[in-house]
């Protein structure tokens, strides 16, 4: 996490390999699971949803078969919900509408039989998860009205999560911009700021984002200047 915070998506990945390795030799099908939905999300978050779609599903497969893993009911429905929703998120990622709409109905319903929202082996999964999750799906799949819609279900005292909050202005963020109301976009990138700044600083969707606010505005008012020489995107 902290490699990806820092946009070192190459070592991030060599970290995930060799944390999955080593939960591998340790035989803990949960840890395994972990890295798994881990990984699932670097891949997306590299270009390859299409792979992390495959990751996701097999991991699920796998901690089917491992029968013993239900005596923790909460550990898996956080884990198989997680691996779930990472996957349907990397299906609208590769702009497969289908598949997301799919794995998302199942998230959704584990979620809903959770009924909070719960960390487990460095996974976050509940309700608000899904709902956060969703609103980023809907802008992967050009659904911007939507994204806003889903948003309102989303509280800030339901999210308890640093990364979760940040993302889900990044996502509501993408929305705005889709639009075209650049002034609730930047309070979206300012918010996400406020929330976690070095996971706004790297993110690749972000970035492009405040490029894009560069070009369209004819002045610079603060706090896009300060959000554009912080991202390096503005000398």
């Amino acid at each position: 996490m902290d490699l990806r915070r820092r946009g070192d998506y190459g070592r991030a990945r060599l970290a995930i390999d060799r944390a999955l390795l080593t939960a591998e030799d340790v035989g803990n099908e949960f840890l395994i699971a972990s890295m798994g939905a881990t990984l699932t999300v670097q891949l997306m978050m590299q270009g390859d949803p299409e792979d992390g779609v495959a990751l996701a599903s097999e991991t699920v497969g796998m901690l089917r078969r491992y029968r013993g893993v239900t005596d923790d009911p909460i550990s898996y429905s956080v884990i198989n919900g997680a691996l779930n929703l990472y996957a349907a998120q990397a299906a609208a990622r590769a702009g497969d509408a289908a598949e997301a709409e799919a794995l998302l109905k199942v998230a959704a319903a584990t979620a809903a039989e959770s009924g909070a929202d719960r960390e487990r082996y460095c996974l976050i999964f509940g309700p608000t998860n899904v709902s956060i999750q969703k609103i980023g799906m809907y802008v992967d799949l050009q659904r911007p009205s939507d994204a806003a819609r889903e948003a309102v279900r989303v509280k800030d005292d339901q999210m308890n999560s640093v990364s979760r909050r940040c993302y889900h202005h990044l996502h509501l963020a993408r929305a705005y911009g889709m639009l075209g109301n650049d002034d609730a976009v930047l309070r979206a990138l300012m918010a996400a700021r406020s929330a976690a700044s070095e996971f706004v600083r790297h993110d690749p969707l972000a970035r492009d984002q405040v490029r894009d606010l560069l070009r369209r505005r004819r002045s610079l008012d603060e706090r896009l200047r300060r959000l554009a020489k912080d991202m390096a995107v503005l000398d």
